[in-house]
């Protein structure tokens, strides 16, 4: 999975801030969160991605979060489904 997003983004209060990522089936239970950053100040071409989620139900749902107050623009999220 793989979140297009601005890079970049973060600031003197949080020089390194992170976005995280869990699942659900039945829109009550989540995964446990797994989290990558999303690129210090100027770190402008930083990829969020995140491997090996294991077997899935066809239709899953996403649930994403931003662990500090930072600019966030999410443009695309995309799967590469094996």
């Amino acid at each position: 999975v793989e979140a297009t997003i601005e890079s970049g983004v973060g600031n003197v209060d949080s020089p390194d801030p992170l976005i995280g990522i869990s699942i659900t089936s039945d829109s009550k239970n989540f995964s446990n969160e797994r989290t990558v950053s999303m690129g210090k100040v100027g770190e402008y071409t930083k990829r969020q991605i995140w491997h090996k989620f294991g077997r899935q139900p066809r239709f899953v749902a996403f649930r994403i979060t931003v662990s500090d107050p930072v600019k966030f623009v999410l443009i695309a999220l995309t799967a590469s489904i094996v």
